[in-house]
């Protein structure tokens, strides 16, 4: 089982919730995946923290850094987004992960919505 674990609150939530099920004995075999954007500053700090938590709940960890190219008709954060999964998809084939978990918190949702009114879609 993998998590996706950006370093948020929302997926280190996440990954603390599943090393918590796995301790209290549910037989999973958890692996972190992290995606290196590159866009911004901190990104390189980002990565080694999702590294240390992975390990201070004694989750393996993956990183994979990814290019995000930016198409004419295209935004950063759909590139980003379209970058992420297929690294994201990749990472799970490596390690043989079967389920891919993500957590979102209820403001990544709001802003889901507003993008996709922007865009016109109903």
């Amino acid at each position: 089982m993998a998590i996706a674990l950006s370093g948020g609150r929302d997926s280190a939530a996440l990954l603390h919730a599943c090393a918590a099920w796995r301790d209290a004995g549910a037989r999973v075999q958890l692996v972190a995946l992290h995606i290196h954007h590159g866009l911004h500053a901190d990104a390189d700090v980002w990565e080694c923290a999702c590294r240390r938590m992975a390990q201070a709940v004694g989750v393996t960890f993956h990183a994979r850094r990814v290019n995000v190219a930016v198409d004419a008709g295209r935004g950063v954060e759909e590139a980003a987004r379209e970058a992420r999964y297929a690294a994201l998809e990749a990472l799970c084939t490596e390690t043989g992960a079967s389920i891919l978990l993500t957590a979102h918190h209820q403001d990544d949702q709001a802003e889901t919505v507003l993008l996709q009114l922007m865009r016109g879609a109903g």
